[in-house]
């Protein structure tokens, strides 16, 4: 994308020798001029030389260009990395125009929502080679897991004992229940107990335990303070405290989550580094009819909405 284009050129002018470089006589590409400029969103400057353009304009020309001029193979590499969300969405939409259409396009990125839903099968490369191929959903699953810092349930003693040093606070331990039984993997259809054991060093006012649960792209989802049902900002006077977080029944979606808990002193700082990050593997639970769809469901979270249903003549 964007081969060809030469600096001392203008934008226009880069448009048809683009055109020609593919095959296509001058009216061809005159009967697309005006929507590749369009598209671009750079009309105010495309009587100017190419060598002038910031690297946003100059991906904007040259993704316009080559997707409306028809190629056999579209090659992309990071596009989305520039313009606004706007134009990112216009690029989506536009490589699924041309996927559709039967022609080829080979997308290389790091943004996995965009892959999921533009690629049906995906090279994962890895240290320069390829590492993995297949299906989309279980290769860019995989490629998360490696990418996430998550350690496993079992490693949460080690990873409290090497947490930074704070003079105000420190982590004892990091618990997870359901129904008397301690573990990382519960169901979606009852409550889940997550409890932190932490120490307060010094009386400190705004001291803080909370939990952050992201998806396995890294998005967050919900954060969650201990105290955030107290009108003020509290003070935790020297000891040694149990909190207890109740997540409800039928809110988590069954699949993967990541669980990271943390201290902080409210506009001060954070009291534990990066903090504890483990996965938190839910299922589904019989008690829910939602059986014959779970396979499709990827609904981050899935409470249970209350409906009413009547019959209306």
């Amino acid at each position: 994308m964007g081969t060809g284009f030469h600096p001392e050129l203008t934008g226009r002018q880069n448009i048809f020798i683009n055109g020609a470089v593919l095959g296509m006589s001058k009216g061809e590409v005159n009967k697309k001029l005006d929507e590749i400029i369009e598209f671009s969103g750079i009309e105010g400057f495309i009587d100017t030389p190419v060598k002038r353009y910031s690297s946003g304009m100059y991906v904007r020309l040259a993704f316009s260009v080559a997707a409306h001029l028809e190629p056999e193979i579209l090659i992309l590499d990071e596009v989305l990395a520039v313009g606004d969300a706007e134009f990112q969405k216009k690029c989506l939409g536009k490589m699924g125009e041309v996927s559709n259409a039967g022609r080829t396009v080979l997308f290389v990125s790091h943004n996995i929502i965009a892959v999921r839903n533009l690629c049906s099968q995906i090279a994962w490369l890895k240290g320069g080679t390829v590492y993995r191929v297949g299906e989309t959903m279980p290769v860019t699953e995989e490629y998360l897991r490696q990418s996430v810092r998550a350690e496993s349930y079992d490693d949460i003693p080690r990873l409290v004992k090497i947490l930074p040093d704070d003079p105000a606070f420190k982590l004892l331990g990091l618990s997870i229940h359901q129904e008397g039984k301690e573990g990382n993997i519960v169901v979606n259809g009852r409550p889940v107990n997550i409890e932190l054991r932490y120490k307060v060093l010094q009386d400190t006012i705004g001291l803080r335990v909370y939990f952050d649960l992201l998806d396995d792209e890294g998005t967050l989802l919900i954060r969650s303070f201990h105290d955030d049902d107290v009108d003020a900002v509290p003070t935790l006077v020297t000891g040694e405290y149990i909190s207890s977080a109740i997540i409800p029944a039928n809110l988590l979606a069954p699949r993967r989550y990541n669980l990271c808990v943390r201290g902080s002193i409210y506009n001060v700082r954070t009291c534990t580094g990066d903090g504890i990050t483990i996965p938190l593997n839910v299922e589904a639970s019989s008690r829910v009819n939602r059986g014959y769809s779970q396979d499709t469901v990827r609904s981050k979270l899935q409470p249970i909405i209350s409906w009413q249903t009547s019959i209306s003549f």
